[in-house]
């Protein structure tokens, strides 16, 4: 049994749509922040005894503190299929330069995963997984700060509305291991393709108040992929490229969901200062002939995690002394931080921010985590 990884890429949006766009600020959508983003997410997958693919999913490589946790979608890791089978994660080498390596077929770097959930939330359908230890000081493996990130995320949903119309879009992403880049070849032995692509997309909806942990269904980040068979950049004229190509744009009955593979993969945004993370992805399809993404965003997926940590917190220190201590002191416990870390900062700020990024440079803990 061989495993490799291929590499699908359809290029910036295309012009000549419906509703024709402009994506704002196309210059900063390089191939470079392409190839970054492919070291912070890796392909879940459950193989049978004989080494075959079972099923799949993405998982996403992010840092809370001193904590490192492998994000997926809720029901990836819920899957009947995917629990009875030993699991490995892939994710791709880097290159000489640095950066993830690339290629029509490249040997993965493979890790076996234990299924330990830490906490998950079924609204969001989205799951925290305990990474595997030798993962953080892997050199292949890039952890997104889920404080900053989840910063981020705040500021560009209050702000999407203003930034958005039919006709402008920033460059936004889905990325991860979908079913059409899955490509299993028969000759003296299985050979499997397991292809990571990055789907350029507009955002459709985008609500700009974070979902308050009770009110159903949460706030959903909608996205229309805009991919199509003109698309394709990198050596589309090979027979595997041909292949991929036609499995998502022709598919045949019988054949998995095109898009399926993709859910717990990373929504991002490329700017000029940076990738950041805003979306897990929950369910991506085909519907009246586009193909379609749905996410959760990340700041109520780190927020509603964070409630869960402080109260799991208390309830520690409430049995352990008999006390109750503020939410923000024992989120803070959770993560390894202290208030201590803040001497002579007035300002104050709600669980909901968990970031000092705005903190008065003369704060010490400027840009570190504060509650």
């Amino acid at each position: 049994m061989r495993y490799a990884f291929g590499g699908q890429n359809f290029g910036p949006p295309q012009k000549g749509r419906m509703n024709e766009r402009d994506v704002m600020p196309s210059e900063h959508v390089d191939f470079f922040a392409i190839r970054r983003l492919q070291s912070t997410y890796a392909c879940i997958l459950a193989v049978d005894e004989q080494g075959r693919s079972v099923t799949k999913g993405t998982a996403v490589f992010v840092s809370v503190g001193p904590h490192k946790f492998l994000v997926t979608a809720r029901h990836v890791v819920r899957s009947r299929k995917l629990r009875r089978h030993r699991l490995l994660l892939m994710f791709s080498r880097l290159a000489p330069d640095g950066l993830a390596e690339i290629g029509e077929q490249t040997v993965p770097v493979t890790v076996p995963l234990e299924l330990e959930i830490v906490w998950e939330s079924k609204p969001l359908d989205v799951a925290f997984l305990k990474a595997p230890d030798r993962l953080a000081a892997m050199a292949e493996a890039k952890f997104f700060d889920g404080v900053v990130h989840a910063d981020a995320a705040t500021g560009l949903r209050e702000g999407w509305r203003e930034d958005h119309s039919d006709t402008t879009s920033l460059p936004y992403f889905v990325l991860g291991f979908p079913n059409f880049g899955h490509l299993i070849v028969e000759v003296q032995r299985r050979a499997e393709t397991l292809s990571t692509t990055g789907l350029p997309a507009y955002v459709t909806q985008f609500d700009p108040h974070s979902w308050d942990g009770h009110s159903t269904p949460a706030p959903q980040l909608w996205l229309e992929i805009d991919a199509r068979e003109n698309g394709l950049v990198i050596r589309a004229d090979s027979s595997s490229q041909r292949e991929i190509s036609r499995k998502l744009f022709q598919r045949r009955r019988g054949e998995p969901e095109p898009l399926g593979g993709f859910s717990g993969g990373p929504v991002v945004v490329i700017g000029s200062d940076g990738e950041f993370l805003i979306g897990i992805v929950k369910q991506g399809k085909g519907l009246y002939g586009s193909l379609r993404a749905v996410a959760s965003c990340w700041d109520d997926c780190f927020q509603a995690f964070g409630r869960w940590a402080s109260k799991k917190s208390s309830v520690k220190r409430r049995r352990a002394r008999g006390s109750v201590l503020s939410v923000q002191r024992a989120w803070s416990e959770f993560l390894g931080h202290s208030s201590a870390n803040h001497p002579g900062c007035s300002r104050t700020r709600s669980i909901h921010a968990l970031t000092a990024a705005n903190c008065p440079k003369s704060c010490p803990a400027s840009g570190a985590i504060w509650l």
